[in-house]
Protein backbone atom coordinates (compact mmCIF):
# COMPACT_ATOMS: atom_id res chain seq x y z
CA UNK A 1 0.00 0.00 0.00
CA UNK A 2 1.05 3.52 -1.13
CA UNK A 3 0.34 6.45 1.24
CA UNK A 4 1.14 10.04 -0.50
CA UNK A 5 2.38 11.84 2.43
CA UNK A 6 1.53 15.03 1.06
CA UNK A 7 -2.32 14.74 1.21
CA UNK A 8 -2.37 12.69 4.74
CA UNK A 9 -2.97 15.19 7.59
CA UNK A 10 -3.60 14.34 11.13
CA UNK A 11 -6.76 15.28 13.37
CA UNK A 12 -6.90 15.05 17.23
CA UNK A 13 -10.11 14.43 17.92
CA UNK A 14 -11.21 16.04 21.68
CA UNK A 15 -13.37 18.16 23.85
CA UNK A 16 -12.61 21.63 23.97
CA UNK A 17 -11.07 20.96 27.43
CA UNK A 18 -8.19 19.27 26.08
CA UNK A 19 -5.09 20.76 24.30
CA UNK A 20 -4.17 19.87 20.58
CA UNK A 21 -1.38 17.36 20.57
CA UNK A 22 1.69 17.86 20.36
CA UNK A 23 3.13 15.09 19.20
CA UNK A 24 5.11 14.93 15.95
CA UNK A 25 3.78 12.60 13.19
CA UNK A 26 6.20 11.43 10.16
CA UNK A 27 5.41 9.46 7.18
CA UNK A 28 8.40 8.58 5.67
CA UNK A 29 10.67 11.56 5.61
CA UNK A 30 7.32 13.78 5.80
CA UNK A 31 6.34 15.57 9.08
CA UNK A 32 2.10 15.55 8.55
CA UNK A 33 -0.03 18.26 9.66
CA UNK A 34 -2.20 18.39 12.61
CA UNK A 35 -5.25 20.02 11.29
CA UNK A 36 -8.96 21.60 12.90
CA UNK A 37 -10.79 19.17 10.29
CA UNK A 38 -11.23 16.22 8.44
CA UNK A 39 -13.84 15.45 5.34
CA UNK A 40 -14.76 11.28 5.89
CA UNK A 41 -17.33 10.21 2.74
CA UNK A 42 -18.77 14.38 2.43
CA UNK A 43 -19.02 15.34 6.01
CA UNK A 44 -16.87 17.62 7.57
CA UNK A 45 -15.83 16.56 10.67
CA UNK A 46 -14.31 19.20 13.54
CA UNK A 47 -11.70 18.33 15.71
CA UNK A 48 -14.17 19.21 18.60
CA UNK A 49 -16.98 17.47 16.94
CA UNK A 50 -18.62 21.03 16.81
CA UNK A 51 -21.62 19.93 13.90
CA UNK A 52 -22.21 23.78 13.74
CA UNK A 53 -19.24 23.82 11.34
CA UNK A 54 -20.78 20.28 9.64
CA UNK A 55 -23.85 22.60 9.31
CA UNK A 56 -22.42 25.31 7.72
CA UNK A 57 -20.73 23.67 5.10
CA UNK A 58 -23.72 21.51 4.48
CA UNK A 59 -25.53 24.56 3.88
CA UNK A 60 -23.42 26.33 1.61
CA UNK A 61 -23.70 22.81 -0.75
CA UNK A 62 -27.79 23.51 -0.05
CA UNK A 63 -27.17 26.84 -1.05
CA UNK A 64 -25.55 25.87 -4.77
CA UNK A 65 -28.09 23.38 -5.41
CA UNK A 66 -31.31 25.66 -4.76
CA UNK A 67 -29.38 28.26 -6.38
CA UNK A 68 -30.02 25.79 -9.74
CA UNK A 69 -33.25 25.29 -8.76
CA UNK A 70 -34.42 29.06 -8.80
CA UNK A 71 -32.27 29.37 -11.36
CA UNK A 72 -34.44 26.28 -13.90
CA UNK A 73 -37.64 27.77 -12.75
CA UNK A 74 -36.97 31.08 -13.55
CA UNK A 75 -35.89 30.06 -17.21
CA UNK A 76 -39.16 28.04 -17.25
CA UNK A 77 -41.21 30.83 -16.15
CA UNK A 78 -41.92 29.34 -12.59
CA UNK A 79 -43.50 25.75 -11.08
CA UNK A 80 -46.70 25.11 -9.72
CA UNK A 81 -46.63 24.63 -5.79
CA UNK A 82 -46.44 20.47 -6.06
CA UNK A 83 -43.71 20.38 -8.97
CA UNK A 84 -41.58 22.83 -6.87
CA UNK A 85 -42.22 21.38 -3.45
CA UNK A 86 -40.90 17.98 -5.59
CA UNK A 87 -38.19 19.57 -6.95
CA UNK A 88 -37.07 20.83 -3.51
CA UNK A 89 -37.25 17.50 -1.66
CA UNK A 90 -35.82 16.00 -4.66
CA UNK A 91 -32.81 17.82 -5.20
CA UNK A 92 -32.16 20.28 -2.59
CA UNK A 93 -33.27 18.52 0.58
CA UNK A 94 -31.13 15.13 -0.12
CA UNK A 95 -28.33 17.48 0.00
CA UNK A 96 -28.90 18.64 3.31
CA UNK A 97 -30.35 15.25 4.39
CA UNK A 98 -26.93 13.69 3.94
CA UNK A 99 -25.25 12.90 7.24
CA UNK A 100 -27.96 15.06 8.97
CA UNK A 101 -28.78 11.39 10.76
CA UNK A 102 -25.10 12.84 12.72
CA UNK A 103 -25.65 16.27 12.72
CA UNK A 104 -29.07 17.07 13.03
CA UNK A 105 -29.86 16.50 16.57
CA UNK A 106 -30.49 20.29 16.87
CA UNK A 107 -32.01 23.15 14.45
CA UNK A 108 -29.62 25.28 12.77
CA UNK A 109 -29.88 28.52 11.62
CA UNK A 110 -27.91 28.18 8.23
CA UNK A 111 -29.97 25.01 7.03
CA UNK A 112 -33.54 27.06 8.52
CA UNK A 113 -32.39 29.84 6.32
CA UNK A 114 -31.60 27.39 3.20
CA UNK A 115 -35.44 26.25 3.98
CA UNK A 116 -36.96 29.75 4.03
CA UNK A 117 -34.82 31.04 1.00
CA UNK A 118 -36.89 28.62 -0.55
CA UNK A 119 -40.01 29.14 0.52
CA UNK A 120 -39.49 33.14 0.06
CA UNK A 121 -38.57 32.57 -3.66
CA UNK A 122 -41.99 30.87 -4.13
CA UNK A 123 -44.22 33.59 -2.38
CA UNK A 124 -42.39 36.25 -4.16
CA UNK A 125 -41.45 38.30 -0.73
CA UNK A 126 -38.33 39.64 0.40
CA UNK A 127 -35.68 38.56 3.02
CA UNK A 128 -37.30 40.69 5.26
CA UNK A 129 -39.97 39.06 5.40
CA UNK A 130 -41.18 37.51 9.15
CA UNK A 131 -39.96 33.74 8.70
CA UNK A 132 -43.47 32.68 10.67
CA UNK A 133 -45.27 33.74 8.09
CA UNK A 134 -43.08 32.64 5.31
CA UNK A 135 -43.80 29.02 6.70
CA UNK A 136 -47.33 29.41 7.71
CA UNK A 137 -47.96 30.02 4.29
CA UNK A 138 -46.07 27.18 2.93
CA UNK A 139 -47.01 24.56 5.36
CA UNK A 140 -43.80 22.99 4.49
CA UNK A 141 -42.39 20.47 7.43
CA UNK A 142 -39.50 22.41 8.98
CA UNK A 143 -36.29 21.46 8.91
CA UNK A 144 -35.58 19.97 12.42
CA UNK A 145 -38.34 17.82 11.63
CA UNK A 146 -36.97 16.24 8.65
CA UNK A 147 -33.46 15.98 10.24
CA UNK A 148 -35.63 14.07 12.69
CA UNK A 149 -36.64 11.60 10.58
CA UNK A 150 -33.23 10.20 9.36
CA UNK A 151 -32.09 10.31 13.30
CA UNK A 152 -34.93 8.13 13.62
CA UNK A 153 -34.06 5.68 10.68
CA UNK A 154 -30.68 5.28 11.88
CA UNK A 155 -32.11 4.73 15.31
CA UNK A 156 -34.58 1.84 14.44
CA UNK A 157 -31.67 0.43 11.99
CA UNK A 158 -29.05 0.18 15.18
CA UNK A 159 -31.68 -1.81 17.30
CA UNK A 160 -32.19 -4.33 14.17
CA UNK A 161 -29.25 -5.03 13.79
CA UNK A 162 -27.28 -8.50 14.54
CA UNK A 163 -25.46 -8.68 17.80
CA UNK A 164 -23.45 -10.11 15.91
CA UNK A 165 -22.04 -7.28 13.83
CA UNK A 166 -19.40 -4.83 15.37
CA UNK A 167 -21.37 -1.85 14.47
CA UNK A 168 -24.39 -3.19 16.74
CA UNK A 169 -21.59 -3.83 19.29
CA UNK A 170 -19.78 -0.13 19.35
CA UNK A 171 -23.57 1.06 19.56
CA UNK A 172 -24.33 -0.72 22.76
CA UNK A 173 -20.76 0.17 24.15
CA UNK A 174 -21.20 3.71 23.35
CA UNK A 175 -25.12 3.85 24.47
CA UNK A 176 -23.77 2.23 28.25
CA UNK A 177 -21.52 5.19 28.36
CA UNK A 178 -24.33 7.65 27.69
CA UNK A 179 -24.45 9.82 30.56
CA UNK A 180 -24.64 13.60 31.35
CA UNK A 181 -20.59 13.38 32.00
CA UNK A 182 -20.64 11.94 28.66
CA UNK A 183 -23.12 13.63 26.34
CA UNK A 184 -22.62 11.81 23.61
CA UNK A 185 -25.00 10.83 20.44
CA UNK A 186 -27.13 8.60 22.23
CA UNK A 187 -27.08 10.77 25.41
CA UNK A 188 -29.05 13.41 23.25
CA UNK A 189 -31.37 10.96 21.59
CA UNK A 190 -32.46 9.41 24.55
CA UNK A 191 -33.04 12.44 26.01
CA UNK A 192 -34.73 13.83 23.61
CA UNK A 193 -36.66 10.76 23.06
CA UNK A 194 -37.95 11.01 26.57
CA UNK A 195 -38.65 14.36 26.67
CA UNK A 196 -41.52 14.10 23.44
CA UNK A 197 -42.85 10.82 25.73
CA UNK A 198 -41.17 7.85 23.78
CA UNK A 199 -39.05 6.93 26.29
CA UNK A 200 -40.09 3.02 25.52
CA UNK A 201 -38.35 3.39 22.39
CA UNK A 202 -35.22 5.50 24.24
CA UNK A 203 -32.67 2.83 23.60
CA UNK A 204 -31.21 0.21 20.93
CA UNK A 205 -32.48 -2.67 22.69
CA UNK A 206 -35.65 -2.35 21.88
CA UNK A 207 -36.33 -2.99 18.35
CA UNK A 208 -38.86 -1.25 16.68
CA UNK A 209 -39.74 -0.95 12.40
CA UNK A 210 -38.12 1.75 10.36
CA UNK A 211 -41.01 4.35 10.21
CA UNK A 212 -42.64 3.42 13.17
CA UNK A 213 -41.00 5.09 15.67
CA UNK A 214 -41.63 8.57 13.11
CA UNK A 215 -44.50 8.23 13.13
CA UNK A 216 -44.92 8.40 16.90
CA UNK A 217 -41.64 11.40 17.16
CA UNK A 218 -43.02 13.31 13.99
CA UNK A 219 -46.91 14.37 15.35
CA UNK A 220 -44.89 15.34 18.30
CA UNK A 221 -42.39 17.49 16.76
CA UNK A 222 -44.93 18.83 14.68
CA UNK A 223 -46.83 19.75 17.80
CA UNK A 224 -43.98 22.05 19.43
CA UNK A 225 -43.18 23.56 16.30
CA UNK A 226 -46.66 24.70 15.95
CA UNK A 227 -47.04 25.80 19.23
CA UNK A 228 -43.86 28.41 18.83
CA UNK A 229 -45.37 29.15 15.39
CA UNK A 230 -48.59 30.54 17.25
CA UNK A 231 -46.84 32.42 19.73
CA UNK A 232 -44.40 34.04 17.15
CA UNK A 233 -47.63 35.56 14.78
CA UNK A 234 -49.91 36.47 18.32
CA UNK A 235 -46.82 38.15 19.82
CA UNK A 236 -47.72 41.75 20.86
CA UNK A 237 -44.25 42.89 20.47
CA UNK A 238 -41.84 42.74 17.52
CA UNK A 239 -39.10 40.17 17.49
CA UNK A 240 -36.52 41.90 19.67
CA UNK A 241 -39.73 43.84 22.19
CA UNK A 242 -39.31 46.66 19.59
CA UNK A 243 -42.11 47.97 18.00
CA UNK A 244 -45.57 46.30 16.73
CA UNK A 245 -45.70 42.95 15.63
CA UNK A 246 -45.99 43.12 12.00
CA UNK A 247 -47.48 39.85 11.92
CA UNK A 248 -50.85 41.51 14.10
CA UNK A 249 -52.64 41.54 10.34
CA UNK A 250 -51.54 38.34 9.83
CA UNK A 251 -52.70 36.48 12.37
CA UNK A 252 -56.33 37.99 11.73
CA UNK A 253 -56.77 35.64 9.14
CA UNK A 254 -54.22 32.98 9.53
CA UNK A 255 -54.48 30.05 12.70
CA UNK A 256 -53.57 26.85 11.34
CA UNK A 257 -50.66 25.80 10.09
CA UNK A 258 -50.92 24.27 6.41
CA UNK A 259 -50.50 25.19 3.11
CA UNK A 260 -52.60 28.26 1.82
CA UNK A 261 -55.11 27.82 -1.27
CA UNK A 262 -53.42 30.35 -3.66
CA UNK A 263 -49.88 28.80 -2.90
CA UNK A 264 -51.79 25.68 -4.86
CA UNK A 265 -53.28 27.95 -7.96
CA UNK A 266 -52.13 28.33 -10.49
CA UNK A 267 -51.43 32.54 -10.26
CA UNK A 268 -49.26 34.71 -12.07
CA UNK A 269 -46.06 34.90 -10.26
CA UNK A 270 -46.13 38.74 -9.92
CA UNK A 271 -49.58 38.65 -8.79
CA UNK A 272 -49.40 35.49 -6.42
CA UNK A 273 -45.99 37.92 -4.89
CA UNK A 274 -48.43 40.82 -4.33
CA UNK A 275 -50.88 38.88 -2.55
CA UNK A 276 -47.94 37.19 -0.44
CA UNK A 277 -46.70 40.47 0.53
CA UNK A 278 -50.27 42.08 1.55
CA UNK A 279 -50.93 39.07 3.98
CA UNK A 280 -47.57 38.76 5.24
CA UNK A 281 -47.40 42.43 5.78
CA UNK A 282 -44.46 43.68 3.95
CA UNK A 283 -46.14 45.11 1.08
CA UNK A 284 -44.09 48.49 0.07
CA UNK A 285 -46.23 50.79 2.08
CA UNK A 286 -45.83 53.35 4.38
CA UNK A 287 -46.28 51.24 7.14
CA UNK A 288 -43.79 48.74 6.39
CA UNK A 289 -41.21 51.26 4.88
CA UNK A 290 -41.81 54.02 8.04
CA UNK A 291 -40.03 51.47 10.25
CA UNK A 292 -37.01 51.81 8.13
CA UNK A 293 -37.02 55.45 9.18
CA UNK A 294 -38.22 54.42 13.26
CA UNK A 295 -41.46 56.51 12.28
CA UNK A 296 -44.52 56.42 14.87
CA UNK A 297 -46.90 54.21 13.68
CA UNK A 298 -49.33 57.64 13.42
CA UNK A 299 -46.65 59.02 11.23
CA UNK A 300 -46.80 56.70 8.62
CA UNK A 301 -48.57 59.03 6.38
CA UNK A 302 -50.46 58.15 2.80
CA UNK A 303 -48.54 60.24 0.15
CA UNK A 304 -52.07 60.55 -1.30
CA UNK A 305 -54.53 61.50 2.36
CA UNK A 306 -53.84 62.20 5.66
CA UNK A 307 -54.00 59.18 6.83
CA UNK A 308 -51.70 56.20 7.71
CA UNK A 309 -51.17 54.25 4.88
CA UNK A 310 -51.96 50.04 5.79
CA UNK A 311 -53.53 47.69 3.58
CA UNK A 312 -56.81 48.82 4.44
CA UNK A 313 -56.05 52.16 3.65
CA UNK A 314 -55.02 51.40 0.31
CA UNK A 315 -57.50 48.59 -0.74
CA UNK A 316 -60.88 50.59 0.71
CA UNK A 317 -60.14 54.37 0.75
CA UNK A 318 -57.21 55.56 -1.21
CA UNK A 319 -59.11 57.15 -3.99
CA UNK A 320 -55.67 56.69 -5.95
CA UNK A 321 -57.00 52.99 -6.27
CA UNK A 322 -60.39 53.72 -6.79
CA UNK A 323 -60.52 52.38 -10.31
CA UNK A 324 -59.19 48.78 -8.90
CA UNK A 325 -61.32 48.96 -6.17
CA UNK A 326 -64.74 49.20 -8.02
CA UNK A 327 -64.07 45.82 -9.77
CA UNK A 328 -63.25 44.25 -6.59
CA UNK A 329 -65.80 45.32 -4.73
CA UNK A 330 -68.13 43.95 -7.35
CA UNK A 331 -66.73 40.18 -7.43
CA UNK A 332 -67.13 40.37 -3.17
CA UNK A 333 -70.25 41.55 -3.12
CA UNK A 334 -71.76 38.93 -5.72
CA UNK A 335 -69.47 36.20 -3.49
CA UNK A 336 -71.42 37.95 -0.23
CA UNK A 337 -73.86 40.63 -0.65
CA UNK A 338 -72.80 42.17 3.27
CA UNK A 339 -69.14 42.91 1.91
CA UNK A 340 -70.12 46.74 1.86
CA UNK A 341 -71.29 46.83 5.33
CA UNK A 342 -68.38 44.95 6.78
CA UNK A 343 -65.33 47.22 8.71
CA UNK A 344 -62.45 47.42 7.26
CA UNK A 345 -60.92 45.10 9.18
CA UNK A 346 -63.47 42.55 8.29
CA UNK A 347 -63.41 43.19 4.62
CA UNK A 348 -59.40 43.00 4.75
CA UNK A 349 -60.01 39.33 6.36
CA UNK A 350 -62.37 38.37 4.24
CA UNK A 351 -60.82 39.05 1.07
CA UNK A 352 -57.75 37.11 2.27
CA UNK A 353 -59.60 34.34 3.36
CA UNK A 354 -61.89 33.52 0.83
CA UNK A 355 -60.63 31.14 -1.68
CA UNK A 356 -63.17 32.38 -4.51
CA UNK A 357 -61.85 35.78 -4.00
CA UNK A 358 -57.84 35.29 -4.39
CA UNK A 359 -57.57 35.99 -8.23
CA UNK A 360 -59.23 39.24 -7.85
CA UNK A 361 -57.96 40.33 -5.08
CA UNK A 362 -54.34 39.49 -6.16
CA UNK A 363 -54.75 41.33 -9.03
CA UNK A 364 -55.87 44.11 -7.44
CA UNK A 365 -52.83 43.70 -4.89
CA UNK A 366 -50.99 43.66 -7.91
CA UNK A 367 -52.26 46.73 -9.72
CA UNK A 368 -51.59 48.93 -6.31
CA UNK A 369 -48.50 48.33 -5.53
CA UNK A 370 -47.70 48.63 -9.66
CA UNK A 371 -49.84 51.87 -9.77
CA UNK A 372 -47.81 53.18 -6.63
CA UNK A 373 -44.45 52.70 -7.75
CA UNK A 374 -45.30 54.20 -10.96
CA UNK A 375 -46.67 57.58 -9.10
CA UNK A 376 -43.36 57.46 -6.70
CA UNK A 377 -41.04 57.59 -8.88
CA UNK A 378 -42.17 60.44 -10.71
Amino acid sequence: MKINPIKSKIVHFRPNSITRVDIVFKCGDFNLDIVDRYTYLGLVLHEHLDYNVTAKVVAQSASRALGLLIAKCKAIGGFTYDVYTKLYNSLVWPVIDYGSAIWGLKSFSCINAIHNRAMRFFLGVGKYTPNAAVVGEMGWDPPIVRQWKTICNLWCRMSSLSFRRINRRVALWAQSKASSRCRNWFYTVMNRLTSLDCHVYSTINQHIGKNMLFDIVKPKLMDEFINEWKVSINRVNGIRNVGRNKLRTYSLFKSNFDVEQYCKMILPHQHRSAFSKFRCGVAPLRIETGRYENLNVIDRKCTFCNAIEDECHVLFNCHIYGEYRQELYMKAEHVCPAFSNMTDIDKLVYLFSNPQLIRITAKTCFNILRKRSLIMCK
